[in-house]
């Protein structure tokens, strides 16, 4: 509605994409994010729209991810935008251990349903047995890391996509972040010293919003979606 040509990108095993690639989705897999971006860059060339990339959650720290590392594969969005992103993995899994039960239940129920798809779609490659017997998301990741990648550890894979504060402040491409202090499930400490400086265009850190919620009405509207807009806008 405010004039821009939208592609959603489906990370891999997301949205039921799970038998399209033999292949188990993980965190590190940023270089075909990239790719994907580069083929709708070429299906919308004919467009003269600035590139923009936005993602919540995981989705979040793909997004400025993108605006960190794409500039050196050719891709230089103008704005990179992450809402709620999880920037330090680590503390998000212990924050999902610690947290709430209501979203300890859900994120592991999420867990279990994507990796009985992916099972299925692949009868026979894969066992996941003993991840299913587990309830603790840190201790889940170790499993995996070590049973379905290729890092040593998991300290190894979770800091091929940790961010910090000074890395994104020192940005190769422009982003803004917006994120809840009282969201459950990413600790707000986790942006001590970011501020609007450097590539940083825009740091929104409302008290109150939760994961990736920022409701403002009865009716469930989320503002994010219109600060996204208002952002876009000034490009």
């Amino acid at each position: 509605d405010a004039g821009w040509n939208v592609f959603r990108l489906n990370l891999r095993d997301h949205a039921g994409t799970h038998a399209l690639n033999p292949r188990l989705f993980h965190s590190a897999r940023i270089a075909e994010v990239l790719n994907g971006i580069r083929a709708v860059q070429a299906i919308d060339a004919s467009a003269p729209l600035p590139l923009a990339v936005i993602g919540f959650s995981l989705g979040g720290n793909f997004a400025l991810r993108v605006g960190l590392l794409g500039p050196a594969a050719g891709i230089t969005p103008a704005l990179s935008i992450g809402i709620s992103p999880s920037i330090d993995p680590g503390a998000t899994l212990r924050a999902i251990d610690a947290g709430p039960k209501v979203f300890n239940r859900y994120f592991l129920d999420k867990w279990r349903k994507t990796l009985a798809a992916k099972a299925d779609a692949w009868p026979g490659r894969y066992d996941f047995s003993g991840l299913a017997k587990l309830d603790s998301f840190v201790e889940i990741t170790r499993r995996f890391v070590a049973e379905h990648t290729d890092f040593a550890s998991l300290e190894d894979y979770l800091a091929n996509y940790t961010l910090t504060p000074p890395m994104l402040m020192g940005a190769a491409s422009p982003l803004a972040i917006l994120t809840a202090q009282d969201d459950t499930v990413i600790p707000f400490a986790d942006f001590d010293g970011l501020g609007v400086r450097g590539s940083v265009l825009a740091y929104d850190a409302p008290k109150r919003g939760g994961h990736c919620g920022f409701i403002e009405n009865l009716a469930l509207e989320s503002w994010a979606e219109k600060r996204v807009v208002d952002l876009l806008a000034r490009l």
